[in-house]
């Protein structure tokens, strides 16, 4: 068998092939246009410090009063016995019931000036205007039911006769009133049972003072008088 010899290589310019067609590009994002400085905000002016208010000076607690140590509150009735009086006469204790009794009518005697040792649910006092002269007392049983007295006096100091032997009671109550009755002076009440609450010759009780007691174990009992 013949060899054959190689078909010539052509000789003619070469071809190349087309380089492929790039994707088109896309045209450039334009920068944003570069702004200028942030200009700084312009401060509010600055206002001036509001001083504060001057305080009112505080003014010091005002103490209150510094209670007497010694003097322990009352643990009873309070007995109306002033210790303004130390002249003030006082006689005999009446020891046991008395019936009778007498009474000096006091033209300046009232409730706070009394002398006596009676606590102030047995000694009562309700009006305590001044006496004029002439008056009329009038002297009941605590229940206002009985009359034990009722005279018109005419003069301070004058005696005023209560109960008898056979009328006994152990409390009165007094009213003094001006003769019409129109005004109104005293009115109090007053224990006279000598053993409930105690009484003596010389006791006050408002307008009225105790100078003469009478009762079966003592018998007649009298002294204090500003007129003997």
């Amino acid at each position: 068998t013949s060899l054959q010899a190689p078909p010539p290589t052509p000789t003619g310019p070469t071809v190349l092939s087309p380089l492929p067609t790039p994707p088109p590009t896309s045209a450039p994002t334009p920068l944003p246009a570069t702004p200028g400085p942030t200009p700084l905000p312009t401060p509010l002016p600055t206002p001036l410090p509001t001083p504060l208010p001057t305080p009112l000076p505080t003014p010091l607690p005002t103490p209150f009063p510094t209670p007497n140590p010694t003097a322990p509150p009352p643990t009873t009735s309070p007995t109306r016995f002033p210790t303004s009086q130390p002249t003030q006469c006082r006689g005999a204790r009446c020891e046991t019931t008395a019936c009778q009794y007498k009474f000096e009518v006091l033209p300046d005697g009232d409730c706070d000036n009394s002398f006596n040792e009676q606590t102030s649910q047995f000694f009562i006092c309700g009006l305590d205007n001044q006496i004029e002269f002439p008056a009329e007392v009038t002297v009941f049983n605590q229940e206002f039911t009985i009359i034990f007295a009722k005279v018109i006096i005419t003069e301070p100091y004058q005696i005023v006769e209560v109960g008898n032997e056979n009328l006994c009671t152990p409390s009165i109550s007094v009213f003094i009133t001006s003769p019409d009755q129109s005004k109104v002076y005293k009115l109090f009440t007053v224990n006279t049972s000598c053993e409930t609450q105690p009484i003596y010759i010389g006791d006050t009780f408002s307008a009225f003072k105790v100078v003469e007691f009478i009762n079966p174990n003592q018998g007649v009992v009298e002294g204090c008088k500003t007129n003997p």
